[in-house]
Parts: structure tokens; sequence; C-alpha cells
């Protein structure tokens, strides 16, 4: 993903001033937007979690300041977008695409790691309590062992 984002950029004519930072920001942001979805498919199940990540997908759009005025949006998205993980990866493109080095970019990134960190710890638990919940389901699911 992060080649095809610097792909894109060099094909409509737009060369990053800082083309190492615009890939560290892609791949950082691919990453990130992976263990949220993870995440959701993990803590709320496959069905509502898929539906949980189209619908922050429709969110992150309509926050994103160029797309939708944010000034029509509600206050409770406008206050919100600028945490949105959309929002955050946006920026940090724009930025390293205009010539921030990659330590100008360490808020964006820091901002990525946090999202991905949170995502990645949420996963771990939501699987352990499955798991769990399934040992246990096997443990007390009724049957009596028969007697050897």
């Amino acid at each position: 993903q992060a080649v095809a984002v610097l792909a894109v950029l060099t094909a409509i004519g737009i060369s990053p001033l800082s083309p190492l930072s615009v890939g560290v920001v892609a791949l950082a942001g691919a990453l990130m937007f992976a263990t949220l979805h993870q995440m959701l498919l993990t803590v709320l199940g496959d069905r509502i979690g898929r539906i949980a990540s189209v619908v922050l997908m429709v969110l992150q759009v309509v926050t994103l300041v160029g797309i939708v005025p944010v000034q029509t949006a509600p206050e409770l998205l406008q206050s919100i977008g600028s945490l949105m993980p959309l929002s955050i990866v946006t920026q940090g493109l724009v930025h390293a695409a205009l010539g921030g080095s990659l330590v100008s970019t360490s808020s964006t990134l820091l901002a990525i790691v946090a999202w991905a960190a949170v995502s990645l710890v949420l996963t771990l638990v939501g699987s352990r309590r499955a798991r769990l919940a399934g040992r246990s389901e096997r443990v007390g699911g009724g049957a009596v062992p028969a007697a050897v």
C-alpha cells in the first residue's frame, strides 16, 4: 500500500519532497488500519465487526477535511474529526509530501502507533476472552465423560 501511494502520487504529477517520510507514514497507516479492522472483528464478532468497520470508515470520510465542509457536519463529528485515524494519516501524508522530514512527522507517527497499539491490545484481550469462553463451554458443556 505504501508503494501504491507513492506510485499514485507520482502518476498524478506530485513528487513528494520526502518520499521516505511519505512511505513510512503510508506503511504505518496501513498497519494501523489493519489492526483497527482486526480489533473490530475480534471484539464485536465477524458480522457486527464488519458493519462497525464500514460505519467507522464512513464517519472518517465525512469528517475528513476537504471532502465535505467540516462546518456542515454535526458538532460531535467536528470535535472528533481530528482524532479519527484517516484524518491523522491524511495530515501526515500531506505534511510528508510537502517536505516534512521524518523527524517532523513524529507526532503523526506517534498518533498512528497509539491507534495501532490500542487496537492490538484490544484484539489480544478479545481473543483471550473468546478462547477462555470456548474452553469453559467445552469443560462445562454438560456432557459426562464415559467411564473407561
